[in-house]
């Protein structure tokens, strides 16, 4: 080979590869490296299916039962996150909370019989009376309880603080079986 096709063939090159990059770069043409199924093993796989699930809420001095279909996952985190998020807009649609109230964190024990709950916001007003305020947090256990989530104890945060409360105590763990006599709907 002389010179100049050498010469040619590198120019093209850099040609091709220049364009070649351009279009990967303005996502024109998308790259993917393809990794075997079996070449990582995962310690938790996740299933999905979707499930119908029972939420309850106090409202004017009744137990209220709504149903709602969700995409329910084998991790019993992901499970407890999900319930509580749909008790949350539940009890704001129900008018029972007065502001939109989120779940920031759910932790569990290393055990997995308590967890750790934290809310971007107290779930009370303070013109709230203690009788409101047990039975809001009533009825969000009996709405775990209800769909079979496995834990035993619940502490409640706010902002991964513990929730602080003049009539209520949140220092300690709340017993997923509540305090109240198991009334039926």
């Amino acid at each position: 080979m002389n010179r100049n096709s050498i010469f040619t063939s590198l120019a093209l090159a850099a040609l091709f590869s220049g364009i070649l990059f351009f279009c990967v770069y303005q996502e024109w043409l998308i790259v993917s490296w393809h990794v075997p199924k079996n070449s990582f093993i995962t310690s938790e796989q996740k299933t999905l299916e979707r499930k119908t699930i029972k939420l309850t809420v106090w409202k004017q001095e009744n137990w209220y039962q709504e149903e709602s279909i969700v995409v329910w996952e084998t991790n019993q985190k992901a499970q407890l996150k999900t319930l509580i998020a749909e008790w949350l807009t539940l009890a704001y649609e129900e008018k029972i909370l007065e502001k939109k109230i989120t779940i920031e964190n759910v932790l569990l024990s290393p055990s997995g019989n308590d967890s750790y709950i934290s809310f971007s916001d107290t779930l009370f007003e303070k013109k709230w009376s203690t009788y409101k305020k047990l039975h809001l947090i009533e009825s969000l256990l009996k709405s775990i309880r209800e769909n079979n989530i496995k834990i035993q104890k619940i502490f409640f945060l706010m902002k991964d603080q513990p929730l602080i409360d003049v009539d209520l105590d949140f220092s300690q763990a709340w017993p997923i079986s509540g305090f109240l006599f198991q009334e039926k709907i």
